[in-house]
């Protein structure tokens, strides 16, 4: 049987006894970890009493005892040596041992001081996570952030209603010519001026063919109107007359009310471009000044050529250009033909690029 014990002192040899050394005191200068066992057991005579002491040097040490028998012709119960208290000392101070009680049975009593604190141990597992503690209070506003990088261009937003105009106000002072804005919605045709001084008659067109001239008869009811012949090819068209005087401006209609706020877009850029017909009817390839993001928005710009009115139309638009068809208006609108025909060669138009 097998006992450790922190030992910075032992007494040894309790009692005098066969085989035992006198009682000694050994001191030892550190603490050590002691491992006691039992050593020697030994019988005294009945007049000696029983006895106890450590032997051998830490850490390894021995228990020996001495157990005194019994008077010849009696009988006597067996010597019992149980252990007593087995109390921890203070650190640093003399460890104790002592036999109690009469035989046949005693008690071994132990003070054993406290060993030194040890090192500290390895760092234990992390433990689970506790649960989430209530909100704390508001903290102060940060300091402002880098811009973020430009996000994608939002969708345009709905036409708000025309705002009624308002009251003209004195004229300022002329500032400088700002870029192009983006082209407005057509205003309401204003009234009919006088008519212009009648330009020179242009040269008569070559004559078609007429059919002969049938005798006049009575005339009868009218008829049902019946199916409108072949179109003739039209005739070279005769020189254009003095275009007329201007009518005077309409008055101003009164300003519709102001419309919401539509949601702030990206920055846009606009540009003038212009095409030139070589070819009537042909598409004239056109490229942008700049490069846009998307396909941007192409509108043709009104203009004259003397009293015919010309407009440029986009198609094939890309982000660097587009193709452009020049049209001019008829001189004379018939009623089942097209206000505008293709611009002859030489005509130029232009066009308002708005993009981002």
């Amino acid at each position: 049987m097998k006992q450790k014990f922190l030992l910075r002192e032992a007494i040894m040899g309790l009692f005098p006894q066969d085989g035992f050394s006198p009682p000694q005191r050994v001191m030892t200068d550190k603490v050590t970890t002691t491992e006691l066992e039992i050593g020697k057991v030994v019988t005294n005579q009945p007049d000696q009493g029983a006895g106890a002491s450590i032997t051998g040097d830490a850490p390894k040490q021995k228990l020996n005892l001495a157990i005194p028998k019994g008077v010849d012709g009696q009988s006597p119960a067996p010597n019992a040596l149980s252990i007593g208290t087995v109390t921890t000392g203070q650190p640093a101070t003399q460890a104790a041992a002592s036999v109690t009680g009469e035989a046949p049975s005693q008690t071994l009593n132990l003070t054993i001081p406290q060993g030194a604190t040890g090192p500290v141990g390895p760092q234990g597992p992390t433990g689970p996570q506790g649960a989430t503690g209530a909100q704390g209070p508001k903290g102060d506003k940060g300091d402002k952030g880098d811009p973020g990088v430009a996000g994608d261009t939002g969708l345009t937003g709905p036409k708000g209603d025309k705002g009624d105009a308002g009251a003209m106000g004195a004229q300022g002072i002329q500032g400088p010519k700002g870029d192009p804005g983006a082209q407005g919605p057509k205003g309401d045709t204003g009234l009919t001026g006088p008519a212009g001084a009648v330009g020179p008659k242009g040269d008569t067109g070559a004559q078609g063919n007429a059919g002969p001239k049938g005798d006049a008869g009575a005339a009868g009811p009218k008829g049902d109107t019946g199916a409108a012949g072949v179109k003739g090819d039209p005739g070279p068209q005769g020189v254009q007359g003095v275009k007329g005087d201007a009518g005077p401006t309409g008055a101003i209609g009164p300003q519709g009310p102001k419309g919401d706020t539509g949601p702030r877009g990206t920055s846009l850029y606009s540009e003038q471009i212009s095409a030139t017909v070589v070819t009537a009817g042909a598409k004239i390839a056109v490229k942008f000044a700049s490069t846009y993001t998307s396909p941007p928005t192409v509108d043709g710009i009104t203009s004259w050529n003397n009293n015919q009115m010309v407009s440029g139309f986009a198609s094939d638009i890309t982000t660097t250009g587009c193709n452009v068809t020049v049209k001019q208006s008829v001189g004379t609108l018939l009623l089942n033909g097209s206000p505008f025909t293709d611009a002859p060669a030489g005509v130029t138009c232009r066009l308002l690029v708005v993009g981002s």
